[in-house]
């Protein structure tokens, strides 16, 4: 019983130290995305974090979304306010691969008042591990926004 126990242990160990370290990257993440949006006096009142990359985020006083996409050395930030936008929509993008339809991106497509259109990364198949949450994180934010 000893015996099963410890490979328990040594089977669960490497997992569990993944999991921490995935949320000590979120967590550094998020603290950089707060840094930069105060720096532009935008105050996130509700956010989402996932895949130690991306982070959105609204300010609900000064109705404006930001979000951050941070990805090896490229680093895309963007503010824009609510009153600027025009419409917003999800944009979902297709391949076929051996008779099968595999998601390349989600993307939060913004279109604002200017004529100037802001597309939001929420899902990029060629650096990222797979989908986990990111149809309802793009579905969520699309109903937020509008």
């Amino acid at each position: 019983m000893i015996i099963g126990m410890g490979f328990l242990a040594l089977f669960t160990l490497p997992f569990l130290l993944i999991r921490i370290s995935n949320a000590k990257k979120e967590r550094l993440l998020v603290a950089y995305f707060r840094e930069l949006t105060e720096k532009n006096n935008v105050v996130i009142s509700d956010f989402d974090c996932w895949n130690k990359r991306y982070v959105i985020g609204l300010d609900t006083n000064k109705k404006a979304v930001s979000y951050l996409r941070l990805f090896e050395k490229v680093e895309v930030f963007e503010i824009i306010l609510l009153s600027e936008v025009k419409s917003v929509r999800g944009n979902r993008i297709y391949s076929t691969l051996t008779n099968e339809e595999l998601i390349d991106k989600l993307e939060l497509m913004i279109d604002l008042n200017n004529g100037r259109s802001v597309c939001l990364e929420f899902y990029n198949r060629e650096t990222s591990n797979g989908l986990s949450e990111e149809i309802r994180l793009l579905e969520k934010w699309q109903n937020k926004l509008k």
